[in-house]
């Protein structure tokens, strides 16, 4: 994925959304109101206790969500990485965002979302489904976090296998909500990456860019 134009299409194809309601005229708005943003890894993109000026599509790398310095969520290629509650409430929120690798995303600022949105109630439809793509992917990791712990770990291998060198040990125990010593054991026993587990939920954005 390289620019918000591949997300849409993205959205409409894969994600099962309605995007194919934005004409070329509204897409290119859209498109327009999305600055290319390049960071190096461990750069923190929102800080805890500020309010949320942005909405970021992620188009290469990874990012994490930590709250009070625990690892809470991994976002990848396709995904929105934002505090929601905070940027729709403009209230500040512990929450802290940072790329885990050298990332490139699209960024809208919230001025520029209340601008498209006062101007055209075509784009507030636009933003519902996407906000419906976020909960869709939470929904699914809440779904991973339900299995069992060996298998989460063995999910974690199969989705996220760059991030077994950039990662340590604790931040993934934080992740996927697994004990320390337990994490380490099956670390041992999966030494290579094994397929994904049968009944493993599967998230919506795995589409590979």
């Amino acid at each position: 994925m390289t620019s918000i134009y591949h997300f849409l299409e993205f959205l409409s194809t894969e994600a099962g959304h309605k995007v194919a309601c934005l004409t070329s005229q509204y897409r290119g708005t859209l498109i327009s109101s999305f600055e290319t943003t390049h960071v190096a890894s461990k750069t923190i993109i929102k800080h805890s206790n500020d309010i949320e000026d942005y909405i970021r599509v992620i188009y290469k790398g990874y990012g994490a969500v930590y709250v009070d310095n625990k690892l809470k969520r991994i976002y990848r290629p396709g995904e929105v990485i934002q505090d929601f509650t905070s940027f729709k409430k403009r209230e500040r929120s512990p929450l802290t965002i940072e790329s885990r690798t050298k990332m490139t995303y699209g960024q809208m600022t919230y001025c520029q979302y209340q601008a498209l949105t006062a101007a055209e109630s075509i784009y507030l439809g636009f933003f519902s489904e996407l906000h419906q793509y976020m909960r869709r992917i939470d929904r699914s990791w809440i779904e991973v976090l339900s299995i069992e712990e060996k298998d989460r770990y063995r999910y974690f291998l199969y989705q996220y296998p760059n991030l077994l060198q950039v990662l340590s040990v604790q931040e993934i125990s934080e992740l996927l909500h697994i004990k320390y010593g337990s994490l380490k054991r099956y670390r041992q026993q999966l030494s290579s990456t094994p397929p994904l587990p049968p009944h493993t939920p599967k998230l919506y954005s795995t589409l590979c860019f």
